[in-house]
């Protein structure tokens, strides 16, 4: 009787226990990869927005009040927004169309992932020569941005994961993984973008906000071309799913 079980027969179980999932190795990969690149982005906000604010001698006391009522107006737009990532269909046809591709999520990622670095970008690129009520204007309408463009791709990234497999074992360990790398990566991330404000390399938070989210981007661009959603059918979809309507949402 064999106490170990052979390389051979560890990946004939895996395969096995594999055989009916939908994604393939490159379209998993590619969601870890542009889920690990959003939640990276937005490390560059918590990591920097307090210390930029305090160099550029923004009041805090009122950046935190302006942060609650952003916080408000996100609680609001995420059903706003959710309700309408779920029942409107984008167009099939012209050049809309095309860029967005098939689906029912990730077509909304497509058209608008870049939306999120550019207003994390915009965020750090505020004028010091400006008064200082002029710079809460600055920080109030770019936070929001920033706050409105991370919903707007949270949303589709998120609910794909009930559209990219029908199969619950293969969407618990896609869901599993990317909690792990997320952690990992953010204990690795964060290190690197302090380290490159410090006296070692000497770049200002503006010019860090820019490299990382040409990085950043870069990393959400497979998730565009390579993940599928497998668990999609249209036409049934629109026989059968629930009608409701945003007050219930």
């Amino acid at each position: 009787m064999k106490l170990f079980k052979s390389s051979e027969e560890k990946k004939a179980k895996k395969a096995a226990e594999q055989a009916d999932w939908q994604t393939t190795r490159k379209e998993r990969v590619s969601y870890y990869i542009g889920d690990n690149a959003k939640s990276m982005e937005g490390y560059i906000v918590q990591t920097f927005m307090n210390t930029f604010l305090i160099f550029s001698g923004v009041n805090l006391v009122l950046v935190a009040t302006i942060s609650l009522i952003v916080k408000v107006i996100d609680a609001v737009d995420d059903v706003i927004f959710g309700y309408i990532v779920d029942r409107l269909k984008l167009p099939k046809s012209g050049l809309l169309g095309r860029i967005a591709g098939n689906g029912k999520y990730l077509p909304w990622y497509r058209l608008t992932f870049w939306m999120f670095p550019l207003a994390t970008v915009l965020l750090f690129q505020m004028p010091q020569s400006i008064s200082d009520g002029a710079k809460l204007v600055y920080f109030t309408i770019f936070y929001l941005l920033y706050d409105l463009t991370f919903t707007i791709i949270d949303i589709p990234m998120n609910s794909a994961i009930m559209t990219v497999t029908g199969v619950p074992a293969e969407r618990n360990m896609i869901l599993t993984n990317k909690t792990i790398i997320t952690v990992l990566v953010g204990i690795i991330s964060i290190p690197l973008m302090n380290f490159l404000i410090s006296e070692h390399v000497g770049m200002s938070i503006s010019a860090v906000s820019i490299l990382m989210s040409l990085i950043f981007t870069a990393m959400m661009l497979p998730l565009c071309f390579f993940t599928k959603e497998h668990n999609v059918n249209e036409e049934e979809t629109e026989k059968t799913e629930e009608k409701y309507t945003i007050k219930e949402a």
